[in-house]
């Protein structure tokens, strides 16, 4: 039974009404809560590291730690998670049985706290960072939100386990002065190595919230080599059902990828993967959602199609909004109660 397709036009209304008053934009908002600015530095080699074994996995840039150094608390788990909907409108075909993850709070963060990132190159593809964008918008919604923000960020394809290993992780951790760790395993981890994704994940919790802090897990997106395969819903389970689990935020960057796979931007062509030119990293739009929804799931506001004014960003204002629509639609259903 697809649990994506009941009730669309009765969830419509509901999603209108229910979301109407936290919707906000560039200047109209005035609940917004807030996340945190980066520094960065480069971290030393590792003999140990894997081969690499994607061969544009490195075109994202070199290695980024930012400020290495959170308050929170882990709920327990549950028998029953909420079940993510319906969308409000807009095609979406995949469907599972499997429980969709336990919605964020509507704020998980407030102005002037800090967020620490780790993940590859899928947060920094061409020198566009994900903190710094995350920063950015959080300077163009009214009233403005501090979102300060450090980064260990890594190109390659280091599995996540390895990412707590390292001594940028572990001094983030010891610091105890962020309120959120949003982490990103290796693109291809969630579906070939499931076991060992989701023990990555439980690991990096405990961490977490043994240092004060709160977990977001960032999922990752369909690749064009997998194309007519399951691979993609097989990806999105397995980031949702370890989001279940431990009650813990899944950033749905994946399925708002798919949806404007399937719906696109006018002059851009259905099914053509063009948020990563067909290839395996975020072009400049992917990016801009990667931003996007970041921020609403961190700070429980619809960004409006702010600006981000953050380095190698040009894409058009009417390009924003597109994208921070499609955002929104995916993350309002994640952020209800």
């Amino acid at each position: 039974m697809s649990v994506l397709g009941l009730g669309r036009r009765g969830f419509v209304c509901t999603v209108l009404l229910t979301f109407g008053l936290v919707v906000g934009g560039c200047s109209e908002d005035k609940s917004r809560a807030p996340v945190a600015p980066e520094d960065a530095s480069r971290p030393p080699e590792d003999a140990s590291r894997p081969p690499e074994t994607t061969p544009s996995r490195d075109s994202g840039g070199d290695a980024v730690t930012t400020n290495p150094g959170g308050e929170g608390d882990a709920g327990e788990p549950t028998a029953t998670p909420p079940v993510e909907d319906d969308l409000p409108d807009g095609p979406i075909e995949w469907t599972t049985t499997i429980p969709l993850a336990i919605p964020a709070p509507r704020a998980t963060i407030a102005s002037g706290d800090s967020v620490f990132f780790v993940g590859n190159s899928f947060f920094a593809s061409w020198d566009r960072k994900l903190p710094d964008w995350v920063s950015a918008i959080g300077k163009q919604v009214s009233p403005p939100i501090d979102i300060k923000t450090a980064s260990y960020i890594v190109p390659g394809n280091q599995k996540l386990s390895w990412f707590l290993k390292q001594p940028e992780s572990q001094a983030a951790l010891k610091s105890r002065k962020f309120k959120v760790f949003v982490i990103q395993p290796e693109e291809r981890e969630p579906v070939d190595d499931t076991a060992n994704f989701k023990q990555a994940v439980r690991d990096w919790n405990k961490a977490i919230v043994a240092s004060g802090a709160k977990t977001m897990l960032f999922m990752t997106w369909d690749l064009s080599a997998e194309k007519g395969t399951t691979f993609f819903k097989r990806l999105a389970t397995a980031f949702d059902e370890i989001g279940a689990e431990l009650r813990i935020p899944v950033i749905p960057v994946g399925l708002i990828y798919d949806d404007c796979n399937k719906d696109p931007f006018p002059g851009q062509t259905a099914g053509s993967y063009w948020l990563t030119g067909g290839e395996l990293h975020q072009t400049e739009t992917g990016s801009a959602v990667n931003a996007y929804a970041t921020f609403a799931m961190l700070t429980g506001i619809n960004p409006g199609g702010c600006a981000i004014n953050a380095p190698n960003n040009t894409n058009s204002p009417e390009m924003l909004q597109y994208l921070s629509n499609r955002t929104w639609r995916r993350v309002a259903i994640r952020l209800k109660q």
